[in-house]
């Protein structure tokens, strides 16, 4: 199993409301909620979805019908 995140430094972008880390080695980019603190006073990295980027950008070249500017238009509007 690849454990990128443990060998690899982030690029890291904290909105305040989302945390962003970017693995360019690992083609990964990872969506998190904001860092939160246990009962015992660990901190603990919130809810987080990983987006492959070599798998999106190979389904965007590809034959698919994907609309990229659609995806971003909906996230958006789920906001």
């Amino acid at each position: 199993m690849n454990r990128y995140w443990e060998i690899e430094d982030p690029e890291v972008i904290d909105t305040g409301v989302n945390i962003l880390r970017l693995f360019p080695k690992a083609g990964k980019l990872q969506v998190s909620q904001p860092n939160w603190v246990d009962k015992d006073g660990t901190e603990k990295v919130g809810k987080t979805v990983t987006l492959d980027l070599q798998a999106l950008y190979e389904t965007i070249e590809s034959d698919k019908p994907v609309e990229f500017g659609k995806v971003i238009e909906t996230l958006f509007r789920l906001l």
